[in-house]
This record gives C-alpha cells, sequence and structure tokens, in this order.
C-alpha cells in the first residue's frame, strides 16, 4: 500500500509540472515578458493569503487533526 501511494503521488507531481508548464506557455502567449514581476507579485500575494487561511482554518478545531492522522 506504501508502494501504490508513492506512485499515485509521483503521478500527480508530474501532471501538476505538466499544468503549470501549460499555464506558463499561455501566460506568455497573451501577456508576454512585460507583465512578469506583476505577476509574480500576485502570485506571491494569492499563495500568502492561501497559507494563511489554510492555517487558521487548521486551527479552529486542533482536535479533528489529531483523529485524522493516522498512528505510524
Amino acid at each position: 500500500m506504501q508502494i501504490k501511494t508513492l506512485v499515485i503521488e509521483l503521478v500527480i507531481l508530474l501532471a501538476s509540472v505538466l499544468v503549470f508548464r501549460s499555464t506558463w506557455m499561455i501566460l506568455d502567449q497573451y501577456f508576454g515578458s512585460e507583465y512578469v514581476e506583476i505577476l509574480l507579485a500576485v502570485g506571491i500575494i494569492v499563495t500568502i493569503l492561501g497559507l494563511i487561511s489554510m492555517k487558521r482554518e487548521m486551527n479552529k478545531n486542533p482536535e479533528n487533526e489529531k483523529e485524522q492522522r493516522p498512528n505510524i
């Protein structure tokens, strides 16, 4: 079961690389390299906001986190 999970995670990782690369090419086609700094800033801000909201959600119910984690 551990190997199966590892293979599935590897497939998801490789698929995400393809999605990222395709998105990058589309953005280059429409925006060119003129707006790279603006798009980078927007991406950083959205990432930070996403991480903050995820942390808040995880801190709301710390007991649920313990229940969901498997004992290894």
